[in-house]
C-alpha cells in the first residue's frame, strides 16, 4: 500500500521496534540476509522487481550478517518508483547489491547488475556501507 495507508488499520508505529511512526511503504528485495552469517549464493539471478512506494533490492545483506558470498549473481531490472505523494520517510533507492551498516567479511565477486532506476533516491548497482566487504570482477556493463 501507499505510504501512510489506513488499510491496515490506524497505528503510531507498526512494531514496537521501528524507529519512524506509521506506514512508510513496501521495500521489495529478491535476496535479505538479516543476522546471517557463512552463507554462500552462486549462480543466482534476480529480476523484474519493482516497488511502488519504497526501496527496491536485488541482495540486502542486513544487520549483523557476516561471511555472506554472492558468487557471480545477476540483477536484472530493479525500480523504486513511487505512486501519487512521495513520503518524507520511506527511502526510494533501486539498489542491485546492499550491504547494510552493520554487515561485515562479505563479499560479492563476478557480478552483473543491468538496469536500476529510482525516481526520487539513489539508482546504484552497490551500496556498501560495511566493513571489510570485498566487491570485484563486475562481469557486465549497465544497459
Amino acid at each position: 500500500g501507499a505510504s501512510g495507508s489506513t488499510m491496515c488499520g490506524k497505528y503510531y508505529r507498526s512494531h514496537p521496534k521501528d524507529t519512524i511512526a506509521g506506514y512508510g511503504g513496501a521495500d521489495v528485495r529478491g535476496f535479505t540476509f538479516a543476522g546471517s552469517s557463512n552463507v554462500l549464493v552462486k549462480d543466482s539471478t534476480v529480476s523484474k522487481l519493482t516497488s511502488l512506494h519504497g526501496c527496491a533490492v536485488g541482495y540486502s545483506v542486513m544487520m549483523d550478517s557476516s561471511n555472506i558470498k554472492l558468487e557471480s549473481c545477476t540483477v536484472g531490472t530493479v525500480e523504486a518508483l513511487e505512486e501519487g505523494e512521495k513520503s518524507p520517510q520511506t527511502v526510494y533507492d533501486g539498489c542491485g547489491f546492499e550491504f547494510g551498516v552493520a554487515s561485515k567479511d562479505c563479499e560479492l565477486k563476478d557480478y552483473c547488475v543491468t538496469t536500476t532506476k529510482s525516481m526520487f533516491g539513489r539508482s546504484l548497482k552497490i551500496i556498501d556501507g560495511g566493513r571489510d566487504n570485498k566487491v570485484e570482477n563486475e562481469t557486465c556493463k549497465a544497459i
